[in-house]
């Protein structure tokens, strides 16, 4: 990674440093572990267009994948506490260059936002029982199963709004346990 893009990551996301996880504890040709736990589950009519829900861990979570150089890491936007990660990729009739994934992938990069299930219109039911290791899998799978899917490489860059930062000690353990090459989280 180049500073450029610290510096450009930091900035977008208007904090004023960054907190390198796991950076080269990894080794770059590890092959991902098959997970056949995710599946994608039906559209419902609280989704916005491009939106996909999946069962994870045995819990729904709201995606949204957009697709960039698969020779570059892959961004996985996590959402802080009480909202979707809508707030990083926008919603119909919004502006795409008011939000932050239109930028990141405009530079090249894969998007990813995974929302935790949290009492929403758009899930179910309310899943109080749902932890911070429940997510750090349901993330570490979903994140898997893109890199599978649309063939990417094996680095990802972690983004986390507000408290979400509380789940990066999970997710960065799953991500290895998963073969996941964590490059950096913000």
């Amino acid at each position: 990674m180049s500073f450029k893009l610290y510096r450009n990551l930091s900035h977008a996301l208007m904090f004023g440093c960054l907190s390198f996880i796991a950076s080269g504890a990894y080794a770059s040709n590890n092959l991902l572990m098959a997970d056949c736990s995710v599946t994608v589950l039906p559209s419902n009519s609280s989704m916005y267009p491009g939106e996909s829900m999946f069962n994870a861990n045995g819990y729904p979570s709201l995606v949204k994948f957009v697709k960039g150089d698969s020779k570059k890491p892959l961004v996985v936007f996590i959402p802080g506490n009480l909202h979707l990660g809508r707030i990083s990729y926008g919603f119909p009739g919004g502006n795409d260059k008011d939000f932050l994934a239109y930028w990141l992938n405009k530079e090249g990069y894969s998007f990813l936002s995974i929302s935790y299930p949290l009492e929403h219109p758009v899930y179910p039911e309310d899943y109080s029982q749902f932890t911070l290791e429940d997510f750090g899998k349901q993330v570490a799978q979903i994140t898997q199963y893109y890199i599978q899917q649309e063939k990417l490489n094996n680095s990802v860059i972690v983004l986390l709004w507000s408290g979400a930062g509380r789940s990066i000690v999970n997710i960065n353990r799953e991500m290895k346990n998963s073969k996941i090459n964590l490059d950096f989280a913000v």
